[in-house]
C-alpha cells in the first residue's frame, strides 16, 4: 500500500492514445486512478489527463491508408517529389 501511494502521490500526468477504456467518464483508467487518489486523500491536486494527437493522427491515417487504396501511391510520389527537390537544390 505503501508504495501504490507513493507512486500515486508523484503522478500528476496521464496520458493515453484515446482509446475508450482510457478515456470514458466510468470504469476508464483515468477514472480509476483519480478515485484512487480521492480514497488515499490525494485529490487536493488533480490528476491532468491528455490524449495523443500524434498516436491518435496516426491510427487515423493507418485507416486512411488501409481504405483508400490510391493513398500509398500518392504518398510514395510526395517523398519522390520532395527527395529529387533536394538533391536539385543541393546541386
Amino acid at each position: 500500500m505503501a508504495n501504490q501511494q507513493l507512486v500515486l502521490n508523484v503522478t500528476l500526468h496521464v496520458s493515453t492514445d484515446g482509446e475508450n477504456k482510457n478515456v470514458c467518464q466510468h470504469h476508464s483508467s483515468w477514472q480509476l486512478l483519480v478515485d484512487e487518489r480521492n480514497t488515499l486523500g490525494l485529490g487536493s491536486v488533480p490528476l491532468l489527463k491528455s490524449v495523443s494527437a500524434l498516436h491518435s493522427s496516426a491510427l487515423a491515417f493507418k485507416d486512411v491508408c488501409r481504405n483508400v487504396t490510391e493513398v500509398p501511391f500518392v504518398m510514395a510520389s510526395l517523398v519522390i517529389y520532395f527527395h529529387t527537390s533536394a538533391r536539385m537544390t543541393r546541386k
